[in-house]
């Protein structure tokens, strides 16, 4: 059975300051960013945590992108890569348990409001093929 990776989380937060300061500061962790997001109307630093990369979102309202569309703060993904023909199995497995699952252009998600029903959390649970030539952190 094929089983995806944890490669990183995503916390939407009312503003990026206090969790770089914890991760970079306190933690000494590296920190790539801040910058815009590239679709979203919001700033994005990304910490990178081992092999787990932590994205911090900051959801602006510059109108210079798309309206964040859940914006208040929370755990809002948990984001798994796997090699890409395993992903048809576990998106079966997540179908067979129930899962509506979206697609998103090469990659697939199961719903934050689902999410929530299962672990009290509305963060969506992202699928993507991992990249075996790119680390957690994209490099």
């Amino acid at each position: 059975m094929s089983r995806p990776r944890l490669v990183s989380l995503e916390f939407t937060v009312p503003d990026l300051g206090p969790g770089l300061a914890l991760f970079a500061g306190v933690l000494g962790l590296e920190v790539l960013g801040p910058e815009r997001h590239t679709v979203l109307d919001a700033e994005v630093a990304q910490v990178v945590a081992g092999d787990v990369v932590i994205t911090l979102i900051h959801p602006t309202d510059t109108g210079s992108g798309v309206p964040h569309s859940l914006p208040e703060p929370r755990l809002s993904q948990l984001n798994f890569a796997a090699p890409g023909e395993d992903l048809a199995g576990i998106r079966s497995r997540l179908e067979s348990a129930g899962a509506a699952v979206v697609d998103r252009g090469g990659l697939f998600l199961v719903d934050p409001e689902m999410v929530k029903g299962m672990l009290g959390a509305d963060a969506a649970l992202v699928f993507t093929p991992e990249d075996p030539g790119v680390g957690a952190d994209g490099r």
